[in-house]
């Protein structure tokens, strides 16, 4: 047996050559690696023409040294505790770790890394569509998230290229979530003051403010200010695998936001209400603010999501709403209504205006007509 370098040949047999590349150590496991190969050559001149072999098989092996034997299930295994490590938000770990669970890794996770390929990528997309007729967002999430995990592999050294890059998800924009009008957001609230006053003074401040579920379900009696008339938004409950998680916002960074006369109203109301039901006992100082026990604990966000689409559901006529549309409703009306973008972009803790415009703003019918007639009025002038 002849060493070349980083690799050897050895005739078994007149005719019959071994080749072996040795590629280092597999970047997961540590174990050494090598590529092997069997050729046969005429009997003279064998040799010559297994070393040329042994080139090619050098080349190869050197281009796929930094393969790994790891599966998508493995990748995700390590990846989803490092990017928590890095910091990535609560809720965001949640998803990613929702959809590799339900989807990615059951459909994925036994195939290995350096074999996965952009079709076995865009075949898995096709799957999700046709099986089970997903919105093209959410298909389109699931290539994010794939996409992500395999650049981090990259980066480990598990893969030499990343086949997110050259697969083509679905084409085509997201729905887009109407907001409510006006007249649905008070309906609702209505209906659930009636219903359960906390969830109703819950509503009511998530149409005002325009807060995230895990920031409203995160507010304590502290972070009011009756005086300056601000609530300020510092924190954040999301679901996690051992119970509940509180963080800081999706940002990191706390925010002060004005409550006006409607939101201070609000929690005036809702006070007195908790404290009448605790039979003359006011709400902790330092409590939850929104709780069915005088502030001990928080809310499920969970639950509310889920209350606030059955309490849709049940209106004359229904509504299908979701929590989040208040959100959207927030930044579309107070951008309809002339509210300069930052401004808006601020109060919804955005870390920049294109993104408020681009997610959360919608064409107003109302101020199209008026665009229409403000247009119609200089041209009918001149």
């Amino acid at each position: 047996m002849a060493d070349y370098g980083s690799g050897s040949i050895e005739e078994r047999s007149p005719g019959v050559w071994r080749l072996r590349a040795y590629v280092g150590r597999d970047p997961l496991t540590g174990k050494p690696r090598q590529v092997q190969r069997t050729i046969r050559t005429a009997k003279r001149g064998g040799k010559t023409e297994a070393r040329e072999a042994m080139k090619g098989l050098l080349a190869e092996a050197r281009a796929g040294a930094t393969s790994s034997a790891a599966t998508v299930s493995r990748l995700f295994d390590e990846w989803l505790p490092h990017i928590e490590r890095q910091g990535l938000s609560h809720s965001t770990v949640a998803t990613y770790r929702s959809h590799a669970k339900k989807r990615i890794v059951p459909e994925l996770g036994d195939l290995r890394l350096d074999r996965l390929t952009a079709h076995d990528l865009d075949a898995f997309y096709a799957r999700l569509l046709d099986d089970e007729e997903l919105a093209i967002g959410t298909v389109k999430l699931n290539h994010a998230i794939l996409s992500a995990a395999l650049g981090q592999a990259l980066k480990w050294g598990w893969i030499s290229a990343n086949p997110a890059r050259a697969a083509s998800p679905p084409k085509g924009k997201p729905e887009s979530h109407e907001p409510p009008s006006v007249e649905d957001v008070q309906r609702l609230i209505s209906a659930a003051v009636e219903d359960d006053v906390d969830l109703g003074a819950l509503l009511a401040l998530a149409a005002v403010t325009g807060a995230r579920r895990g920031e409203l379900v995160g507010l304590k009696w502290t972070d009011v200010d009756e005086v300056a008339g601000t609530l300020t938004i510092s924190r954040s409950v999301v679901p996690g695998k051992g119970g509940p998680i509180v963080g800081t916002t999706k940002t990191g960074k706390a925010r002060m936001v004005a409550l006006g006369p409607f939101g201070l109203e609000v929690l005036r109301r809702y006070k007195v209400a908790v404290t009448e039901r605790q039979e003359g006992v006011e709400p902790l100082d330092d409590g939850w603010l929104l709780s069915y026990d005088g502030g001990s604990s928080h809310l499920s966000a969970k639950a509310v999501s889920v209350y606030v689409s059955r309490l849709g559901a049940r209106l004359d006529p229904p509504m299908a709403v979701h929590l989040h549309q208040l959100r959207h409703f927030a930044a579309t009306w107070l951008v309809g209504s002339g509210t300069d973008v930052r401004t808006v972009a601020a109060r919804l803790g955005h870390s920049s205006t294109a993104m408020t415009l681009d997610v959360y703003t919608h064409a107003l019918p109302e101020q199209d007509q008026d665009a229409a007639r403000r247009l119609g009025e200089a041209l009918m002038s001149a």
